[in-house]
């Protein structure tokens, strides 16, 4: 363990806001010294056969620490799944600040122990009808002024394609665990969205209804004050579950990207800074209530074996997890962003640029947009936020969107359509090759590229003709259909004319085939020099999807530009 140990008060995992933290310089490597001062966390090898708080009393006291041990308690009752002995976690509280390298030292000289280790801190990172959804870029960038009057630089269709995945799927009761600083619950823009648990909803008051050992967690649990008090003091849960849920079509505010997912509340904190244990607990509470999606938007450079545990423990229930990078423009690994179990989300700009403050590095899975994204607020309105916490979510909602559409895709299927279905934003961003994961996440491809989903695009009935005589110079009509042949809506369909020739080919895109729609093209064209070409064309997809039928996108034509008749040529010989 690293000597600087014993120099430094507490660990960090960080919400990945980009609030300013003065105690702390959230880019220097002593990020990773920081962790509750009196705290550690110690979990019992399985052949030591400790079961509950007293057995593992009795035997943290025989070790003879000379300091006070005021407080021990099991981190895990129960789980849905102890193969990986989560229940096997104790936290020891000690009566003032403690040596943590000594006393880590002289727990593991016992042998008892699988690992001891300090109990780190976390810190927060931080065309529907609903009046404000111009605000939300992110969502539908047509390259508007979502900030007036300050209009910030954009680029049209810098954005997630939301409205165009709305159009196959916008989304069923998929439970998304948000761990984070609480709630609005009563928020307008949420009525619907909160998650709830029935056996408390329907028992009686100040029962434990459920029997997992907390008493009317009505919407989940607060686990900082150890109550199910879930109000948002911070501003960082509440946006964050609005970029998931909030309603759409309801004539209110914005528009969430799973906008009828419910919203499991788990509180951690009031502040930037809180420990790992209540983290671990949320993510343990997770699974036991089935939720299928975790949204962790915080980040350590620190790792630890507790969190692993905790994190295996999720990704063997099946569940997605989805983490910011963290706000340091670094490329120092962050957790749990930087575990192989998770996606870690790095931040992009309205112009797909790399955000000024994201990290990066090749433990990045993905981007998505983190500057100005607007949402709910713990004050029941609206306002802009920046940081990859807003990200990570982006990123979950569409996660959200694809198990919407077909319940039975794998943790693992939805993370690999996701991470091949982004689009490519390292031409503008030259310096983070390798660095920003796939690419800025995009909804309606992600949605296209589920296993099974047929789509077709046929170009047929093609023609040439010309307004003139086919001479150089002389203007030719090239014209064609284009079929979308499945019951789906197809966007960005790209045509390709190739000339066949040194003069420059043709491109352009069909922005939206509705199911079984067709369209016609013409193509205006001049040929510059006298020849035989054979000119094609190309409706392509630009390998959005896998086709049914790949032989129905070509047209091959053929095209003669005689040479301009010499002087006098059509003059007949006397």
């Amino acid at each position: 363990m690293n000597s600087i140990l014993s120099l430094i008060i507490s660990i960090l995992l960080i919400l990945s806001t980009s609030f300013n933290v003065s105690a702390i310089n959230t880019n220097s490597d002593e990020l990773k010294n920081l962790y509750v001062e009196n705290e550690i966390l110690v979990k019992f090898k399985e052949s030591t056969n400790i079961h509950n708080e007293i057995e593992a009393l009795q035997k943290i006291k025989s070790y003879k620490l000379k300091y006070k041990l005021i407080d021990l308690k099991q981190l895990i009752t129960s789980t849905k799944d102890d193969s990986l002995g989560l229940t096997r976690i104790y936290k020891l509280t000690f009566f003032n600040k403690i040596n943590m390298e000594q006393i880590v030292r002289l727990l593991m000289q016992s042998g008892d122990l699988e690992y001891a280790e300090p109990n780190y801190l976390l810190q927060l990172s931080a065309s529907p009808n609903d009046p404000y959804f111009s605000m939300q870029w992110y969502l539908n960038n047509v390259g508007q002024c979502y900030d007036y009057p300050i209009c910030s630089p954009r680029t049209s269709d810098a954005d997630i394609d939301a409205i165009e995945a709305w159009d196959l799927e916008t989304s069923s009761n998929i439970v998304i665990a948000v761990i984070d600083s609480g709630l609005k619950l009563n928020h307008p823009d949420l009525q619907g969205n909160i998650w709830e648990n029935l056996l408390e909803v329907n028992g009686q008051p100040g029962i434990d209804d459920d029997f997992n050992g907390l008493v009317d967690d009505f919407y989940g649990w607060n686990y900082k004050d150890n109550n199910n008090q879930l109000q948002d003091n911070f501003n960082h849960g509440t946006p964050i579950a609005g970029i998931y849920a909030e309603r759409t079509n309801n004539l209110l505010g914005a528009s969430g990207i799973c906008s009828n997912c419910k919203i499991m509340t788990l509180k951690v904190t009031d502040t930037n800074l809180f420990p790992l244990t209540f983290v671990v607990s949320s993510i343990n509470y997770a699974i036991n209530k089935n939720a299928k999606i975790i949204s962790m938007s915080f980040a350590t450079p620190s790792p630890s074996e507790t969190f692993r545990t905790a994190i295996l423990n999720a990704h063997n229930a099946g569940i997605i997890m989805v983490a910011s990078a963290n706000n340091d423009n670094s490329s120092i690994l962050r957790y749990p962003a930087a575990y192989p179990e998770v996606i870690g989300v790095a931040g992009t700009t309205a112009q797909d640029l790399k955000w000024t403050s994201s990290n990066y590095g090749t433990w990045v899975d993905i981007s998505a947009p983190s500057l100005d994204i607007f949402s709910i607020d713990r004050l029941g309105s609206y306002g802009f936020n920046d940081g990859t916490s807003y990200a990570a979510p982006i990123v979950g909602g569409v996660a959200a969107l694809l198990l919407s559409k077909d319940p039975s895709l794998t943790k693992a299927q939805v993370e690999q359509i996701i991470l091949n279905s982004c689009d490519d934003i390292y031409p503008l961003n030259p310096l983070y090759i390798g660095m920003l994961g796939c690419g800025r996440v995009n909804a309606y491809r992600a949605l296209i590229g589920i296993p099974g989903t047929l789509l077709d695009v046929e170009a047929h009935d093609g023609y040439v003709s010309g307004q003139s005589d086919l001479t150089p110079g002389g203007r030719v009509i090239i014209g064609f259909k284009v079929t979308n042949n499945l019951d789906i809506p197809l966007y960005e369909v790209s045509v390709k004319l190739d000339t066949d020739s040194p003069d420059p080919d043709r491109e352009f895109e069909i922005y939206r085939l509705g199911p079984g729609e067709t369209t016609n093209v013409n193509l205006h064209w001049s040929y510059q020099n006298a020849g035989t070409y054979h000119p094609f064309v190309i409706v392509d997809n630009n390998n959005i999807f896998t086709e049914t039928d790949e032989n129905n996108n070509r047209i091959d034509l053929n095209v003669v530009i005689a040479e301009p008749l010499k002087p006098n040529q059509n003059e007949v010989a006397t």
